[in-house]
């Protein structure tokens, strides 16, 4: 008997992404921060040049497809964390931040191997160009509506992967819904996407 392998969909996409996102937000929760925070503070340290606050607004509105005070909001309280500090326009790095990615990267680096393991880089190839397109096709059809855009996110997880840090599903796994965090029963792959 041969299986047939399950086609791409959006129904798909949004378990995936719900799955994936959860055990991400779970990690971080215990470190004190949460997705849109990680996003901003990936986004402000992660390039060549230094970011002003307002670079990486753009950059992750661009990601997110959230409001730009949302952002804002975030880059305050990884501020008043100490998690970056503002050097004149710019914002930098700081020890805290470095120890608080090493960490999460620790934590997730497990799960990245036991979930990613032996998947063949073609594979994992072919779903970043799936994803991809799905992005780029999106931005006329997507809401305001916060985590809207999951292709987005997993293409962010995607990129944990090549750290060897991405987040995925768990047997413990956790989801978002109504603001706050809840155990998913069973394996970890329930999602309020339809």
């Amino acid at each position: 008997m041969t299986t047939t392998a399950p086609v791409a969909d959006a129904r798909a996409l949004g378990l995936a992404h719900h799955a994936a996102r959860g055990v991400l937000e779970h990690v971080l929760g215990r470190h004190g921060i949460t997705f849109q925070q990680q996003i901003a503070l990936r986004a402000a340290v992660t390039t060549d040049a230094p970011q002003t606050p307002d670079d990486v607004v753009t950059q992750v509105q661009g990601s997110l497809k959230t409001d730009p005070a949302d952002v804002h909001a975030a880059l305050d309280e990884l501020l008043a964390k100490r998690l970056l500090v503002a050097d004149d326009a710019q914002l930098c790095p700081t020890d805290a931040e470095r120890k608080l990615f090493a960490a999460v990267g620790a934590e997730l680096a497990p799960v990245s191997a036991r979930i990613w393991g032996g998947i063949p880089a073609e594979d994992l190839a072919t779903v970043g160009r799936v994803l991809a397109l799905v992005t780029e096709r999106g931005p006329g059809h997507r809401t305001r509506r916060r985590g809207a855009c999951g292709a987005d996110h997993l293409i962010e997880l995607l990129r944990w992967r090549q750290c060897q840090t991405v987040a995925v599903p768990s047997a413990h796994g956790v989801r978002r819904r109504s603001g706050r965090t809840v155990p998913v029963q069973g394996r970890g792959r329930r999602s309020v996407a339809r």
